[in-house]
C-alpha cells in the first residue's frame, strides 16, 4: 500500500498527540480478565477502578495508570449475587451473606420489628442489603406461626388492604402471602383480595405454596412470585399453559426441599411427596415454558448456610437443565428485574465497583463459584 507524504503527516501528527496526551490517574486496573456483566461475556477486557466505580471496560489500557494493577488471567468478574428467598434474625447473617458474594437477601417472613432493626444498624462494607416483608400474612395457627415469636395474623373481622396497610406502614418492601393447607391456611377470596391490596400499594406479592393446585391457583389470582416448588404431584399442561400466561417468577428452593424430603424419610413421612427426582423434572418443565426462575435458599431453615446454599441451589438448577450462564441469571440480573433492585448492582461503565472476582469461569463450570478470591464492595476490596 502507498502511503502518501499528507499521510504520513497525518498519522505521524495522530501518533504525537496521542503519545503527548496525560494519562489518567486511576486505583485500580483488573488486566485481563473475563466479565459476565449480568446478559454477556466479554474475554480479556480489562476492567478500570476509580473513586469506587467502574469508569471504564476496554481492552486497551495505555491511557491509564494504576496505583494497582490486578493480573487476572483466568479469573472471571461476576455481579453481586442475590438470595431471592432467606429468614433474617441477625446482623451476623448478613455479614456471612455479603462474605460470600451475597450483596442482597429478600427475607420472607421475619418477626415483627426485626428486619427494620436490622435495615437501621446495617454497615453498606460489611453487611448484604435487605428486603422484607416483615411477618407473613397467615392466619392463626397457620404455616409461620409454628415458629416462637408472636405474629399478627389475619382475621375475619378486618379487611385483608388493612392488613396489607398495617406491613406496608411497617416498612415492608413486599407481601409475602401463605397458602399452605397441612395447617390452617389462607382461603383463596382473602388471597385475591390480599394480592390486589399489595398491588395498590405498589408491593410485590410472594406466595408461598405446597401444592400445584395451590400454585396453580394464585397465580391465576395474580400473584407476583411463587415461592417453592409443589411437593404433591406433577402439574398438568394446562395448569403449566396457565402460569406460562400468567408469568409468575418462580423460587423453586431446590436445596431446602432436598433436604426437607431428606428429613422426612428418616421419619417415615416422604411417601406422600414426589420423589426428588420428579421435582426437578419439575422446574425443568418450568424452564422449558419460559418461566422466570429466581434462585432462593430459605435458609437458615434445616440448617442451610447463608451465602454458601446459594451456590448449591444454583449448581442444582444446573443439574436440571439451566446452563451455567442461566442459572447464573437466577441469583443475579433476574432477581434485580424481580424485586426492582438498582442496575447499579450489574458491573458495567459508570456503575459502582460491586463484582465478585472468582477463580475459573462459572459461565461454564459453575463450580468456580466455590472459588471465590476476592469481593468488591463499592471499589473496597475483601478477601476471601
Amino acid at each position: 500500500m502507498k502511503i502518501t507524504l499528507d499521510s504520513f503527516l497525518l498519522l505521524t501528527f495522530l501518533w504525537l498527540t496521542a503519545a503527548c496526551q496525560p494519562k489518567q490517574k486511576v486505583d485500580y486496573i483488573i488486566h485481563n480478565v473475563r466479565l459476565f456483566d449480568g446478559v454477556e461475556v466479554r474475554e480479556e477486557v480489562s476492567v478500570v477502578v476509580d473513586d469506587g466505580k467502574i469508569v471504564d471496560i476496554t481492552s486497551e489500557i495505555g491511557r491509564y495508570i494504576a496505583e494497582e494493577v490486578i493480573e487476572a488471567g483466568g479469573y472471571t468478574i461476576i455481579p453481586p449475587l442475590i438470595d431471592a428467598h432467606v429468614h433474617i434474625s441477625s446482623l451476623a447473617q448478613l455479614h456471612a451473606s455479603l462474605r460470600e458474594g451475597v450483596f442482597a437477601v429478600v427475607d420472607l417472613h421475619s418477626p415483627p420489628g426485626v428486619a427494620n432493626k436490622l435495615k437501621a444498624s446495617r454497615d453498606s462494607f460489611l453487611h448484604a442489603s435487605l428486603l422484607s416483608s416483615g411477618p407473613a400474612l397467615t392466619v392463626a395457627g397457620g404455616h409461620g406461626t409454628q415458629f416462637g415469636a408472636p405474629i399478627p395474623t389475619v382475621t375475619k373481622e378486618r379487611e385483608p388492604r388493612t392488613f396489607v396497610a398495617d406491613r406496608v406502614k411497617e416498612g415492608a418492601d413486599l407481601l409475602k402471602i401463605i397458602r399452605e393447607p397441612m395447617l390452617p391456611t389462607l382461603d383463596y377470596e382473602t388471597i385475591g383480595a390480599l394480592i390486589k391490596a399489595s398491588h395498590q400499594f405498589d408491593k410485590l406479592a410472594v406466595g408461598h405454596i405446597s401444592t400445584a393446585g395451590d400454585a396453580t391457583k394464585i397465580s391465576e389470582l395474580g400473584i407476583d412470585v411463587v415461592s417453592h416448588i409443589w411437593l404433591d404431584r406433577k402439574m398438568t399442561d394446562e395448569e403449566l399453559s396457565l402460569l406460562q400466561e400468567k408469568k409468575p417468577f418462580v423460587i423453586p428452593t431446590l436445596l431446602v426441599t432436598r433436604e426437607l424430603l431428606q428429613f422426612r424419610e428418616k421419619q417415615g413421612g416422604a411417601n406422600h411427596y414426589l420423589p426428588f427426582q420428579d421435582i426437578r423434572q419439575e422446574v425443568n418443565r418450568l424452564h422449558k415454558a419460559g418461566i422466570t426462575l429466581l434462585a432462593g435458599t430459605d435458609a437458615p431453615n434445616l440448617g442451610l448456610k447463608f451465602g454458601e446454599s446459594l451456590i448449591t441451589e444454583m449448581k442444582l438448577l444446573v443439574s436440571v437443565g439451566l446452563s451455567e450462564t442461566e442459572a447464573l441469571k437466577t441469583a443475579t440480573v433476574k432477581p434485580i428485574q424481580a424485586f426492582g433492585l438498582d442496575q447499579n448492582l450489574l458491573p458495567r461503565r459508570g456503575h459502582s465497583a460491586n463484582f465478585i472476582l472468582v477463580e475459573g469461569n462459572p459461565t461454564v463450570d459453575i463450580t468456580s463459584l466455590q472459588k471465590i478470591k476476592e469481593v468488591w464492595v463499592m471499589g473496597k476490596r475483601t478477601k476471601k
